[in-house]
């Protein structure tokens, strides 16, 4: 009779095979394609209308932001966040989605979105950023009341024990164990992607630390963000279009 630890372990070998073979696609991919890339970084981002720019109710909890690409950085992949809450004095509290459609880590959750940008959303890479960053980009969708609850349950597990909370059906990422697991490099990737993404110039970076939670995500309360329930609209399309 297989024990529930077993089939845990069987289920997280699965889950880490799957994600390493999208990596190895991706980086096969990236060996072919390394000339297309960077003549996308010579022409920079495209210009947007100045109408795209979200307005003052779209920046809000359970919001869901394209943020707006910065040449050398952002080129070869929209960067999607989730803004969880506003800290005050102009800071608000992201994690962004991640470029793969299998949980890598046990701080990356599989929200269930179908859209491929929005399927894995990194709580691991968590982090406070202006204002104005997330003002300067364009709304996407939103995430439901329900959602958000499941994202602060991992959010709080990660900060205060270094390990996830629960996800229903086991919808995180595999431990991470191995010195020369490539996991570490994707890391690294992802932690230097929003660093770009995010930074304001002549600021530090807003990084958020493990084990040092924004004292916000205590004084949370669910009932908040019933304002940020999904709406039964289309994805990347606006409330009232």
């Amino acid at each position: 009779m297989v024990t529930k630890s077993q089939a845990e372990l069987v289920r997280q070998r699965r889950q880490l095979s799957a994600w390493l073979h999208e990596w190895n696609l991706e980086q096969r991919l990236r060996r072919v394609d390394m000339g297309a890339q960077g003549r996308a970084a010579e022409s920079g981002p495209p210009a947007a209308p100045s109408n795209a720019y979200p307005r003052q109710g779209d920046i809000a909890p359970g919001r869901i932001l394209l943020l707006r690409p910065r040449p050398g950085a952002t080129h070869a992949r929209p960067v999607y966040v989730l803004l969880l809450a506003e800290l005050g004095n102009g800071v608000c509290l992201i994690a962004p989605f991640g470029r793969f459609s299998v949980p890598a880590l046990p701080g990356e959750w599989r929200t269930g979105r179908k859209a491929a940008p929005l399927r894995v959303l990194c709580l691991w890479n968590t982090r406070g950023v202006l204002r104005s960053v997330l003002e300067a980009g364009w709304p996407a969708a939103r995430m439901s009341a329900l959602k958000m609850r499941q994202a602060f349950a991992i959010c709080h597990g990660i900060w205060q024990s270094d390990a996830p909370g629960p996800a229903p059906g086991g919808n995180v990422g595999p431990p991470l164990r191995h010195p020369l697991d490539p996991r570490h490099e994707y890391i690294a990737e992802e932690l230097d992607l929003m660093d770009a993404a995010t930074a304001i110039p002549g600021s530090p970076s807003a990084r958020q630390p493990a084990g040092s939670p924004f004292p916000a995500l205590y004084d949370w309360k669910p009932e908040a963000l019933q304002l940020a329930a999904e709406q039964k609209t289309g994805y990347g399309k606006k409330s009232g279009q």
